[in-house]
């Protein structure tokens, strides 16, 4: 894990531009809604509902998802196709991973190849529970695509807001540093429902 959290860390630093960015970071809000139905002890049908509200720049974008997850234990992977809403709709395939390395920290990824362009979608996370409700952690979230991709990766500050029964609530801040566009600080509110 130390050595994932290094390669991580040395990521974010590389992207990093030379000079201080001159403009403020990008506001982006990401309410995301992620209800699952259970089909069996580990089958269960994944359907995420996710938003991206910008306070100013290009417009956000509506993305929605449904597929197959399998559960064992904490962890869990899910399939599932993925459309997107934006200035440009795209359809993609998205498969999402989340582990339990231990009681205080975990691990999530995603891998999205794009079906309509030559482009491939990447995020992961890492988050270490601190004190109580609160975690600390890193992310990055990188679109690999011709001519320009585009990198980042930064700190996240999570707090669990209700967690009750089958439903889960989470806020996460984060900043992401990027190569050669303005950084981004978002607000995450993400709602995990069990059916």
């Amino acid at each position: 894990m130390k050595r994932f959290l290094l390669v991580l860390a040395l990521f974010g630093l590389a992207i990093m531009p030379a000079h201080a960015q001159k403009s403020d970071p990008e506001q982006m809000i990401r309410p995301i809604v992620h209800p699952t139905i259970q089909l069996d002890d580990h089958w269960f049908v994944a359907s995420w509902l996710i938003g991206n509200a910008r306070h100013q720049g290009p417009a956000g974008n509506f993305n929605a998802f449904a597929g197959l997850g399998y559960r064992f234990g904490q962890d869990w992977v899910e399939v599932m196709g993925w459309r997107q809403w934006a200035s440009a709709n795209h359809w993609l395939i998205d498969v999402r991973s989340s582990v339990q390395f231990n009681s205080r920290t975990s691990m999530y990824n995603e891998f999205s190849p794009y079906l309509d362009q030559k482009a491939m979608y990447m995020m992961s996370t890492v988050d270490v529970s601190m004190v109580g409700r609160l975690s600390v952690g890193a992310e990055t979230e990188n679109t690999f695509k011709s001519p320009t991709s585009s990198l980042g990766a930064g700190p996240r500050v999570s707090w669990l807001l209700a967690n009750f029964n089958k439903t889960k609530v989470v806020s996460t801040v984060a900043y992401q540093f990027r190569r050669d566009e303005p950084n981004v600080l978002r607000l995450y509110l993400i709602w995990h429902q069990k059916l």
